[in-house]
Formats: C-alpha cells, structure tokens, sequence
C-alpha cells in the first residue's frame, strides 16, 4: 500500500531527529569537546552551518533508520499481525477477526467472477495487491486518504518501535545518571520502555490490520454490486428479449 509523500517526509525527519538524539547521547562527550575546541560554531554563521547539517543528518540517518524498519519490525509486526493468538495478546483480535473476514468474503467474491484467480490463490500479499488496485480505481479521494493516513500510522508507529528498541540499548549507559536508588530507577525505566513497546505494537498492528481491513471491505461492497448490475442488466435484456 503507497503512503504520500508527505508522510514519508514528515516520517523520515521525525525519526531521523530521534535518531541523531540517540547519536548525541551516546557520544555527547566527543562532541561537547570539538564544540569547545571551534568556538566560531556558536557565532550566527556557525549556528546556521550546524542547523543545515542537522537537518541533513536527521534526513540520512532517517532513511537508514526506515531501511532497518523494514526488514525488521515491519516484518514482526505483519507476522503478528496474522496469527490470531498475537492479535489476541495485543488486543487487536476484533480487528484481526473482522480484517480475516473481509479477506475471506472478497476472495470468494473475485473467484466467482473468476478474477486473478491465481493471484488470489497464492498469499496474502497477492489478494491484498488485487484488492489494493480495485481500491484505488474505484474509490473516491476521501476514502484513500482515509485508509492512506491509517498506513501512514502504522508506517510511523514501526520506525519509532526501532527507535525505542535504540534507546533501549542506551540504558546501561545511562545508569550513573540516575540518583540513588539506581536499581529501583532502572527497573522504572525498563518497565517504561516495555509498556511504550507493547503500546507502540499494538497500535502499529491495529492500524496495519484495518488498513488492509478497509481495502478488502471495498473490494468485496465493489463486486457485489458489479455482481448485481450484471444479473439487473442480463434481466433487463432477457424481459426485452421476451
């Protein structure tokens, strides 16, 4: 499914900020002591060069940052997306339930219309491909903005699942920042990251969910009713016939 432009830009910067964030940290020391070392970076000109490069930094580290993504959290969350067991433990098993249904209705649909019965007949990916393309032929602006923005969320929720897992990384680093009781701090902080990566997966698994949810749902509602038309049309011709 395409997610705009817009919402890979906006994406991309977000993620990448974080990311340069999680640079910082890990090395402030380094680059507390060559800010120190060139004192014209703090001067207006300075300033301006060192926002240009954060910003093109944050858009080069975002992008390897989605690079990542895909090929891990992404696929995680697909893959719990589709066991029900996973959506039941994340709370999304009404969504799954109703997304398998539509699934299921719109296969049935296009095989009796005999429509890409091949593809249909393979995966998942393949039925959803077929669904997308009626969906974006048929469908008005507003409903593919609507079901765009619930990919978009997902789209986002997942690059920030991997931020989360790099911050996770860091807490060692950080464990002589934290005031006494430092044990009792760290098992906060970890317990905070957990929670925000249950949260965080389950929303990027409903969002995906009902994003292929709606797709299907379309396509199943768009050949009922070419399905119809064509048995009131072939009625209308048989009673002229007659």
């Amino acid at each position: 499914m395409p997610v705009s432009t817009l919402n890979k830009t906006i994406a991309l910067f977000l993620v990448g900020i974080l990311g340069v964030a999680w640079v910082v940290i890990l090395a402030w020391k380094p680059l507390a002591a060559f800010i120190a070392a060139y004192p014209e970076l703090s001067s207006p000109a300075g300033s301006v060069a060192l926002g240009s490069l954060s910003l093109a930094l944050a858009a080069f580290v975002g992008s390897i940052i989605e690079d990542l993504t895909d090929v891990t959290v992404r696929r995680l969350v697909q893959a719990a997306a589709r066991r029900e067991r996973w959506a039941r433990f994340l709370g999304q098993s009404r969504v799954h339930a109703s997304s398998k249904y539509w699934e299921n209705e719109f296969q049935q649909l296009a095989t009796k219309q005999h429509l890409f019965e091949s593809a249909l007949e393979r995966d998942f990916t393949s039925r959803a491909h077929v669904a997308n393309g009626i969906f974006h032929a048929h469908a008005s602006n507003h409903h593919i903005e609507w079901v765009i923005s619930h990919y978009s969320t997902y789209y986002l929720v997942s690059c920030y699942l991997f931020v989360l897992g790099l911050f996770g990384l860091l807490v060692p680093q950080l464990i002589v920042f934290l005031p006494e009781p430092r044990l009792i701090w760290t098992l906060g902080v970890l317990v905070a990251l957990l929670v925000s990566a249950y949260a965080l997966f389950a929303l990027a698994v409903d969002r995906y969910l009902y994003s292929f949810q709606a797709l299907f749902r379309f396509a199943a509602f768009w050949l009922s009713e070419t399905r119809v038309a064509g048995y009131l049309s072939n009625s209308e011709r048989t009673s002229h016939g007659t």
